[in-house]
């Protein structure tokens, strides 16, 4: 997941962002999230991760395509 999200970060930079890239960091970002949950207990507070799932589509996406995805 870093390694992926470092790629991301320098094509972003470069100017050579593809809206897939967006896409897969929240999938993978996700996958990662509930791959934690499952393997943790939930009691450690691992599970609160998932609340932030919404702050990083908002911040990938912008505000119109997050309400656009809702209606």
């Amino acid at each position: 997941m870093s390694f992926f999200c470092i790629y991301t970060y320098h094509q972003t930079r470069t100017n050579r962002s593809k809206l897939w890239h967006r896409y897969a960091v929240i999938y993978t970002y996700f996958a990662v999230v509930l791959l934690a949950i499952t393997a943790i207990n939930l009691e450690t507070g691992i599970s609160r991760w998932v609340c932030t799932l919404p702050v990083l589509v908002y911040l990938l996406f912008g505000k119109k395509a997050w309400l656009y995805k809702q209606l």
